[in-house]
């Protein structure tokens, strides 16, 4: 944890570490963040949010609760069917389950 508060209080990113210190809380677990809140974010690929028990983390949240999968790791379908709004970088979900996510550009638009 020291680590993290490091790395954001670094003096090369411009940031006033007196507020940084008071907006940032680290939680000393994933079940004790999530409470009260309406969502939560992955953006790491780390295996342990994939062995995490999202039934419990359903139940803690505020709801609507929302599960933002920014590295495509997470059982989507398994997450909606426990109720979580789910929202995926990069798929559309529709009724909780991914479709790929393919642009239409209009024939007169063009790129330099």
């Amino acid at each position: 944890m020291d680590q993290i508060m490091l790395e954001l209080t670094d003096p090369d990113l411009g940031l006033d570490p007196k507020k940084v210190k008071k907006l940032v809380t680290i939680a000393p677990d994933a079940y004790s963040c999530i409470e009260n809140a309406h969502a939560f974010v992955v953006a790491t690929e780390w295996d342990e949010f994939k062995l995490l028990d999202y039934n419990l983390i359903y139940k803690k949240m505020l709801k609507p609760a929302f599960a933002f999968d920014g590295r495509l790791i997470l059982d989507h379908a398994h997450l909606h069917d426990i109720g979580f709004q789910v929202e995926v970088v990069g798929k559309i979900i529709s009724s909780g389950y991914p479709q790929p996510l393919t642009p239409t550009l209009p024939p007169t638009t063009s790129f330099f």
